[in-house]
């Protein structure tokens, strides 16, 4: 780990090695959001734009899923509608290249702000290119509750950063009794 990054080849590996060895119990399950520049530059993906392709879709065929982040200057919450949709919608198809028939079910909000419309991030067009997403994540905020939750909002899901926050680690930020709250289903 650099920097309170973790590599995600590390990351993989051991959720595949974990998954191998307790099949039935802890299936290989993650996120990996990327985020490509306005141009579609996919260099950022890994660190090897001629692999990135090969990369994402054995992300895919391993079941791991392949989430956005909006593309664009500024946040969401400061554009226009049209300018937050194009966003949006340009985050899906600069996907469509390296993972030909996936539609990305997730993104991340790297700034914790939705658009000033929230429903935008649910689906919209731009330029005649379409969106359609199932939840939003938003990072150092918490830990996430569990889905069964009363209260959950599957366009609000707090995520900790892989790593460290501000030099300490997400466990002892938190507290070792709040690892995993669960809404008793």
């Amino acid at each position: 780990m650099e920097g309170g990054i973790v590599d995600p080849a590390c990351a993989v590996g051991t959720l595949l090695d974990f998954a191998a060895l307790h099949p039935a119990d802890f299936p290989a399950r993650g996120t990996f959001f990327i985020k490509q520049t306005r141009e579609g530059g996919s260099d950022a993906i890994f660190g090897t734009a001629d692999l990135a392709g090969f990369k994402l879709q054995s992300l895919v065929s391993w079941g791991l899923e392949v989430g956005v982040q909006p593309v664009g200057e500024g946040t969401l919450d400061s554009m226009t509608a049209e300018a937050a949709q194009e966003a949006l919608a340009l985050a899906q198809v600069q996907l469509a290249p390296l993972l030909p028939g996936y539609n990305a079910l997730s993104i991340a909000l790297p700034d914790d702000q939705p658009p000033q419309n929230a429903e935008l991030l649910r689906g919209g067009t731009s330029a005649g290119q379409t969106y359609a997403y199932q939840g939003a994540v938003l990072p150092d905020a918490g830990l996430a509750g569990s889905p069964f939750m009363p209260n959950f909002d599957s366009y609000k899901i707090p995520r900790l950063p892989a790593g460290e926050i501000g030099g300490v680690s997400w466990r002892t930020a938190v507290g070792a009794s709040e690892i995993f709250v669960s809404a008793g289903e």
